[in-house]
């Protein structure tokens, strides 16, 4: 038993930094004109600069309200969770879901300003 012991310590001291190396952070990035839809409503609309890589909300007035969805493909053998970034000016709310394989986070705007989505970003382990 005592021959034993080194060897179970020599083989689980190989194994562990394996297995630590079995899990990668996986990051996902779309700049904010590559939104996947759009929607926008009353006074307000949705634009893309593909010169600045940027989408802009803007309402001119409270009436109505502007949303832009960007969808990041997940393995089904990665996550279950996972987390988002959204690099965007002004004043604006940001709702992640997951359905299947497939990450939707949708930054949306309503009531005057103006929002200037820069890049959206996900990350997640495997």
């Amino acid at each position: 038993m005592k021959r034993l012991l080194p060897l179970i310590l020599v083989v689980t001291s190989l194994a562990l930094p394996a297995a630590a190396l079995a899990t990668l952070q996986v990051t996902k990035t779309h700049i904010g004109a590559k939104y996947a839809a759009k929607t926008a409503s009353g006074d307000c609309s949705v634009g893309r600069s593909k010169l600045l890589g940027t989408a802009t909300l803007s309402c001119t007035s409270d009436n109505g309200s502007a949303a832009v969805r960007y969808d990041f493909a997940m393995p089904s053998n990665c996550g279950p969770s996972f987390k988002s970034y959204v690099n965007a000016s002004g004043d604006r709310s940001v709702t992640v879901s997951r359905s299947a394989k497939t990450v939707h986070v949708l930054v949306h705007s309503s009531g005057r300003g103006l929002v200037v989505v820069s890049l959206v970003s996900i990350y997640y382990y495997c």
